[in-house]
């Protein structure tokens, strides 16, 4: 595998990894939750640092790596999320949270759905085998 479809997975997974956890960290700081704060970040880097190793001993294997990722990070934005969905604010300053316009159910179905396309990049690479 070259370096810069390594680059590319990173960057990908860094980019899914921080916007999973970003939103969190900012509501733990609205809401002045230290655990909110911390827990994402150390979630994300963890997400981040396993891709790299994965992708160093399996490279081979990005599509099961970039899955694993996603339900990794879904897992733990559906826990979060559930927990703390009643402590979200309406707004934050003048700007809407969008609480008043989509359910925890419906949040929770977004959550399966891509815990769902994570499952099928894994399966995709299980079917496929080396290519």
């Amino acid at each position: 595998m070259d370096r810069g479809e390594k680059l590319g997975l990173i960057g990908g997974i860094g980019g899914a990894a921080l916007g999973a956890t970003l939103w969190l960290v900012i509501l733990g700081v609205v809401i002045r939750s230290t655990l909110l704060i911390a827990l994402p970040l150390i979630i994300g880097s963890i997400c981040v640092y396993s891709a790299m190793r994965l992708y160093n001993i399996m490279p081979e294997r990005k599509f099961s790596i970039l899955g694993l990722a996603f339900i990794w990070l879904v897992f733990w934005n559906a826990i979060l999320c559930n927990f703390y969905f009643e402590k979200i604010p309406q707004n934050i300053g003048n700007i809407s949270t969008g609480k008043n316009q989509i359910s925890l159910a419906q949040i929770n179905i977004m959550f399966a759905l891509f815990f769902l396309a994570g499952c099928g990049l894994v399966l995709r690479d299980i079917i496929k085998g080396k290519k």
